[in-house]
């Protein structure tokens, strides 16, 4: 199996780092009520003590985080306002989960994101219960408000070919602005949130690489991957 994440995009935000942290902070809190593998986050560092220092939901401390990774022209030569944040860190376990952001940014086709790194076993296996999944996707959906989500893999996007910036087809995949109704038939979906959650199988053991490149082409049929 390779690399499993999950990824929440978005287009041009502007956004401060204070109004990024508003989200940043329910994110962290919805996530560590979906799973327990979820539910603390550690600062990355250089050193082993480094990275078990722990991130504190609060609203000052998140703020701060988010302002440390303005994207700068160099050390003391200003920032590039348009790059926004970029930041991240670990639960702290073995295997681990990685949580990156980059946000605020106006630059495009830099993009703005959230992404999971699930590992394959330990706690990743237990965060594809699908109960857990979805929690997880519906924390990333209302704290972020992203454009699409993905619940994939490196190979299900590979066999895709998806051109920069257009949404990748996942186990699960939520899509803004498109109605319930312009999915297919065939397809398992149901309303959310300003949009629609597509689902490739009930678990994400059944999916295959042809599975996905099958939704994929129906749903460009109808033209909800627009």
């Amino acid at each position: 199996m390779s690399a499993m994440y999950v990824g929440a995009y978005w287009g041009a935000r502007a956004e401060s780092a204070s109004a990024c942290a508003a989200r940043l902070a329910p994110c962290l809190e919805t996530l560590g009520q979906a799973h327990p593998a979820l539910a603390s986050w550690c600062h990355k560092g250089r050193s082993r003590a480094g990275a078990r220092r722990p991130v504190d939901v609060d609203l000052e401390l998140l703020t701060a985080l988010v302002e440390r990774g303005r994207a700068r022209k160099g050390v003391g030569d200003g920032t590039i306002d348009e790059l926004g944040f970029t930041g991240g860190m670990w639960n702290g376990r073995t295997p681990s989960v990685g949580l990156t952001f980059h946000c605020g940014a106006t630059f495009m086709p830099i993009g703005n994101n959230v992404v999971l790194q699930l590992s394959d076993g330990g706690d990743g296996d237990s965060l594809v219960e699908p109960a857990a999944a979805r929690a997880v996707l519906d924390g990333l959906v209302n704290a972020w408000e992203p454009d699409w989500v993905t619940w994939t893999t490196d190979e299900w996007r590979g066999v895709q070919g998806a051109g920069p910036g257009r949404p990748v087809v996942g186990w699960l995949t939520y899509l803004r602005g498109v109605p319930a109704r312009a999915i297919p038939e065939e397809l398992a979906s149901v309303a959310m949130p300003d949009g629609v959650l597509v689902s490739a199988a009930p678990t994400f053991s059944e999916v295959t690489g042809e599975r996905v490149l099958a939704v994929r082409c129906a749903l460009e049929e109808t033209g909800a991957l627009a």
